[in-house]
């Protein structure tokens, strides 16, 4: 246990945090103590000042918000990242980075099994920060977030369906539509259907 303990926190210290480190299917299967764990040591790093803080509260945050069921992604725990990002603009800033990150994956048609596993990561990755962030849809920076991820019109291809099933035994979830239940997109004057 402590073996893969020390090895999770290499590979963290080790990260570029250029990509996602940890896919959904990885996390799935992690012992939440460890993911607690893992999160703790980068929030102990941001509060030391080790290092520069939004790589760190990024990957915080795609690790925290990849887990399917959310019982690690606790409001507490993405509140605390809020605050130790420096502010509320660069906190905007790594939601914004992620959600970029997200939509450009999501845009790819592939059936290569690394991409399939990316796209069904940032799927979790999308829906649970919308969640989290749906308490405060009424600031602008925060709407303009959810209005991104809804007017991106999210469509999976089959591939990444097929993936989803095999993988997470459920149906994937659209954030564009749970985007649009959040903030619905009102229709023209003009349109009555």
């Amino acid at each position: 246990m402590r073996s893969v303990i020390f090895v999770l926190l290499t590979l963290i210290t080790t990260s570029t945090f250029a990509e996602l480190e940890f896919y959904s299917e990885r996390i799935k299967t992690m012992d939440v103590e460890i993911l607690q764990q893992i999160i703790s040591r980068n929030v102990r790093k941001l509060e030391e000042g080790l290092e520069s803080k939004q790589p760190i509260v990024k990957q915080s945050l795609e690790i925290l918000l990849a887990k399917p069921d959310q019982s690690v992604a606790s409001s507490g725990i993405f509140d605390q990242l809020r605050s130790l990002a420096g502010s509320e603009e660069e906190f905007d800033a790594i939601l914004n980075n992620i959600t970029d990150d997200a939509l450009t994956s999501l845009k790819e048609d592939t059936k290569d099994k690394t991409k399939l596993r990316e796209q069904n990561t940032y799927v979790y990755i999308l829906i649970n920060m919308l969640n989290e962030i749906q308490k405060k849809k009424e600031e602008p920076k925060v709407k303009a977030l959810i209005e991104k991820i809804r007017d991106a019109d999210i469509e999976f291809s089959d591939a990444l369906a097929s993936h989803r099933l095999l993988n997470s035994m459920s149906e994937i979830e659209n954030p564009s539509k749970y985007a649009q239940q959040i903030i619905p997109k009102k229709r023209p004057w003009w349109k009555f259907w």
